[in-house]
């Protein structure tokens, strides 16, 4: 079943951000974004960019596709007259191939730096997946996270509560961020990890979001 194609009201929802809706295409093209991940692919220059060879790194990757195609540029670019798949696994493959330039450049460069706007609540915690929409403690597991990464991030230093205001609310990409702060990409990149490490301890020392073992 082509979901999104033939259901104008689940589309109408997953453009709005409709956490049920997002659950719904998370669950669907899963596996396509795994396949990929797993099996590697040829870009549009002929180059092979070979498959993930951790599952933990795939997983990981899954979780920063998903987080791109789920913010609000990607979903309201997405006119719903086209398959989903095409448009999903190009998303997965333009990761794919920057990572791996990346990589070349600077094998120590973290992988997990992306370019794109996210909203905050789906960009601050990686690590959590979407919640079960049937599941009312997750949803209250959700609400709760939501609440509390507001609250860390109000008690870091004017930088990086400036960097969350920019990036993940505003949405601002980091070129516009940089510009917008007169500092370089760079810099915005350095201050993102430390924000996300910020609250991803925060998270934890709460009982929200574990630390990877």
């Amino acid at each position: 079943m082509p979901v999104l194609l033939e259901d104008r009201a689940l589309l109408d929802a997953f453009r709005a951000g409709d956490k049920r809706a997002l659950q719904r295409v998370y669950d669907f093209y899963f596996d396509d974004v795994y396949r990929l991940s797993a099996l590697g692919f040829v870009s549009s220059d002929g180059k092979r960019i070979g498959r993930i060879e951790r599952e933990a790194d795939r997983l990981d990757f899954l979780q920063d596709v998903f987080v791109r195609a789920f913010s609000k540029q990607a979903r309201e670019s997405y006119d719903g007259l086209r398959p989903y798949r095409p448009f999903l696994l190009r998303i997965a493959r333009n990761l794919r191939v920057d990572r791996a330039r990346q990589q070349s450049r600077d094998p120590s460069a973290s992988p997990r730096l992306l370019d794109d706007a996210l909203p905050i609540d789906e960009l601050i915690d990686q690590n959590l997946t979407l919640p079960n929409p049937h599941d009312a403690e997750a949803d209250a597991t959700w609400q709760r996270l939501l609440h509390e990464t507001a609250s860390i991030v109000s008690g870091l230093e004017p930088d990086l509560q400036q960097l969350a205001q920019l990036r993940f609310v505003e949405e601002l990409s980091q070129a516009d961020t940089a510009e917008k702060l007169g500092t370089t990409r760079r810099r915005i990149r350095t201050l993102e990890g430390r924000l996300m490490r910020s609250v991803r301890r925060g998270l934890s020392r709460l009982g929200l979001s574990p630390e990877k073992k």
